[in-house]
């Protein structure tokens, strides 16, 4: 699964029934989540938060070009979130995870992220090369940039290859219950 640009259509139904459901807590699962397009991890973002809040910021030559803020009325803001992330958790899945914890809306559970949080330009070469050129990066609100060693999780747990227990998983779910 990653951001596409089916996700945001996705999510709108998904909301839908989780606000029928008038959950009380919710666990969003962005691990090997390699990220896509940034308008949906915006719009996903968006729900959880208020209303003018920073979703991320685009940096050029040490300047802030673009803020992309939350622009409508949030329709997932109460109950507890949880965002469960690992190192295959990049770009926007980053950016998803940075915005709902900078805004104070989630807790980050699980291991740290991949660390991808560059705007990249493909560029051709003669002779059929190519390469991709980074003209910006990616900020979280609080002014992190991700490629400084990912995002690391307020609670680590290492997610054990050797058993089926989903670890993260669980310690999200104990998490959430205590409260």
């Amino acid at each position: 699964m990653k951001f596409s640009g089916e996700t945001t259509k996705e999510w709108e139904e998904a909301v839908v029934e989780l606000v029928q459901k008038d959950l009380d807590a919710i666990i969003v699962d962005v691990r090997n989540n390699p990220g896509g397009y940034l308008q949906a991890a915006v719009d996903l973002a968006s729900d959880f938060l208020e209303n003018g809040e920073t979703v991320v910021k685009e940096e050029s030559a040490g300047q802030i070009r673009n803020e992309y803020r939350v622009e409508k009325l949030g329709r997932l803001r109460k109950g507890e979130v949880v965002v469960l992330v690992n190192e295959g958790s990049a770009s926007a899945s980053e950016i998803l995870a940075g915005a709902l914890r900078d805004n104070k809306r989630a807790e980050l559970i699980g291991s740290t992220t991949f660390g991808k949080g560059t705007i990249q330009e493909p560029l051709q070469i003669d002779g059929g090369g190519g390469l991709h050129i980074t003209i910006a990066r990616w900020i979280t609100p609080s002014g992190f940039w991700v490629n400084d060693g990912g995002l690391k999780p307020d609670v680590e747990v290492e997610d054990n290859p050797d058993t089926t227990e989903d670890e993260q998983l669980n310690k999200a779910i104990e998490l959430l219950s205590q409260n």
